[in-house]
């Protein structure tokens, strides 16, 4: 169907049906940030608790990163590894979240409010250079972590952080997101192990691009189910 052929569709709604049809889509059009078909949705859907999302550049890693922080969680933390390569997310950030709360420049933190997420929602942004600078993000509870090309973090940084996610609501989900391009040096070789289903050719049970795998960690290595 073409955009003309909706809104004529849309134009021969009585008024009251009109009214409904405008409720219904309310919520949606309301949000400070909607995902381009494909990837970007798919990733935004994904069940997965801890999710990779690859890519060349350009490819709306740092978007979804805010995107999925700002449509779905109260307490979001996005990070790279160094504090002078924020400009751009602090930029789309202020662009998404525009009239819809305020922002600390010094502490890189917002406070808004948006109809899904009425009473209130923070998200941060900060860089991790040091392995323990962990320390500064460590004793709060976060219900949503996101990385910025994940693959120049140590995985010591990454699988402390993830130590802090939880939420005391029950109904609030709780999710990692790792955005990435492939590992350009030893540092980053980590993430292969981690997804080993989907990046590693010689994994004897490889995974399809968004199927749904369960790990368990057994020390130095996990087992797949």
């Amino acid at each position: 169907m073409q955009l003309s052929d909706l809104e004529a569709a849309i134009a021969r709604l009585s008024d009251d049906d009109r009214g409904t049809l405008e409720s219904l889509v309310a919520g949606e059009l309301d949000q400070p940030w909607r995902p381009n078909p494909g990837p970007q949705t798919a990733a935004l859907e994904s069940e997965a608790d801890l999710l990779l999302y690859g890519g060349a550049a350009g490819g709306g890693k740092s978007s979804l990163l805010l995107g999925c922080a700002v449509r779905n969680h109260r307490r979001a933390l996005i990070l790279r590894r160094k504090s002078v390569e924020l400009d751009g997310l602090i930029a789309e950030s202020q662009a998404m979240l525009a009239g819809r709360g305020s922002f600390n420049k010094v502490e890189r933190h917002w406070v808004f409010a948006t109809r899904a997420l009425e009473g209130g929602a923070s998200l941060k942004v900060g860089g991790l250079k040091d392995a323990d600078e962990c320390r500064d993000y460590a004793g709060r509870e976060r219900d949503y972590i996101g990385f910025d090309e994940a693959a120049e973090f140590l995985e010591e940084q990454i699988a402390s952080l993830i130590g802090w996610l939880r939420s005391t609501d029950p109904g609030q989900r709780c999710r990692v997101v790792l955005a990435s391009n492939p590992p350009r040096g030893g540092d980053g070789a980590w993430i292969v192990r981690w997804f080993a289903p989907w990046l590693d050719p010689l994994f004897p049970e490889p995974a399809k691009p968004g199927e749904l795998r369960w790990a368990v960690n057994a020390g130095d290595r996990l087992i797949w189910r």
